[in-house]
Order: C-alpha cells, then structure tokens, then sequence
C-alpha cells in the first residue's frame, strides 16, 4: 500500500485541498479547507481553523482552536481520534457522519451545532459549553434534538 501524499511544513499558512485523494496534512496550520477530497489524513496537527466540505477524512491527534467556529463540516464523512477542538462553536455539522473517539469539544457558545441530518458517535469523549459539562459515549443527532444546543 501506497503512503499518502505527505503536505507538512513547521509553519503553514492557509491551506486548501480540492479534488484531491490521498493527502496527508501535519504540523501548524493556520487553516485548512478541504472541498470535494477523499481519504484525507490530517494527524499530529495544530489549526486555527478546519473546514470540510464534501469530502471525507480521518483526523488522530488534531487540535482546532479559534474563537469563532473551530471545526466546519459540509456534507462529509469524519472519523478523529485524539482531539481538542475550541471555539465559540466547537464543532459544527451540516449533512455529516463524524465518529469521534478520545475528543474535548469546548464551545464558549455551543459545544455543537448540528443540522438535522448530521450524527456524531462520541466514544471516551467530553462536551463543554456555558450550559453543561458531559462526558460523552453516545450517539448525538436528528433522534436527541435536546442535546443540539449545547
């Protein structure tokens, strides 16, 4: 098997990924937006901001931290290990499948923000927000509303 494609520098600016397969991102990124990718790796990584539209991807040892929205996601398929992810909004989902273990989602407004469509399964995790502190090893979508405004 092929290593992916490796894009990694000790200081990056703003990156942007589309149309492309089998690309691995590392190191300081001051953001990152990714459009219409597959098989995306990002690992071992530090953002100020993380965009993912219509694209899918495997995040392990991330951390997002801006003060508005951290972590955008479009239309995708994310699966992330290992993570701090911080912002007004920690992370938010539109039309999305994210499959999170191991991560802390702190919003200083909403930990999640999720459309209607968007699931997320937290294993060993932890959401933040004013509101509430909870560890999470559950499901989080369309059939747990309440939990959407956090």
């Amino acid at each position: 098997m092929r290593e992916p494609a490796l894009a990694s520098a000790s200081e990056q600016g703003d990156l942007v990924c589309k149309q492309k397969a089998k690309l691995r991102f590392t190191g300081r990124i001051r953001s990152l937006r990714l459009r219409n990718c597959a098989r995306i790796r990002i690992e071992d990584a530090e953002l100020d901001y993380l965009q993912i539209d219509e694209s899918t991807a495997d995040l392990n040892n991330v951390k997002v931290a801006n003060t508005r929205n951290a972590l955008l996601v479009r239309d995708s398929t994310i699966t992330g290990t290992t993570m701090n992810v911080t912002g007004e909004i920690g992370i938010h989902a539109d039309n999305s499948l994210l499959d999170l273990a191991g991560v802390s989602v702190k919003g200083s407004k909403q930990a999640l923000k999720l459309s209607e469509d968007s699931t997320i399964y937290f294993s060993v995790s932890e959401l933040e927000s004013p509101e509430l502190a909870v560890d999470a090893h559950d499901i989080w979508g369309a059939a747990v509303r309440e939990k959407s405004q956090l």
